[in-house]
């Protein structure tokens, strides 16, 4: 697994996640990626689509990142 590195600009990486895809758009796909992972499927896909899915884990990863960033900058400014 890659480590995760800390991001300069979380909201700058929000704005971007939302620039790929809209709400909608990562709902469907992630519900996709979630039954074709728990029915194991994932393999049956085409290697587009399997591109696509690995396309959106880097950028649940970004978004988590982002979030991390945001959640340690609140802190420091003394907010929960």
């Amino acid at each position: 697994m890659k480590p995760i590195e800390p991001i300069p600009t979380p909201y700058n990486t929000l704005n971007d996640l939302f620039g790929y895809m809209s709400l909608s758009s990562y709902q469907r796909d992630l519900w996709k990626w979630l039954s074709l992972t728990v029915s194991g499927t994932y393999h049956e896909q085409s290697p587009t689509e399997r591109s696509d899915i690995l396309f959106l884990y880097e950028k649940m990863m970004e978004l988590v990142q982002a979030a991390h960033a945001i959640r340690v900058e609140q802190r420091e400014k003394g907010g929960e």
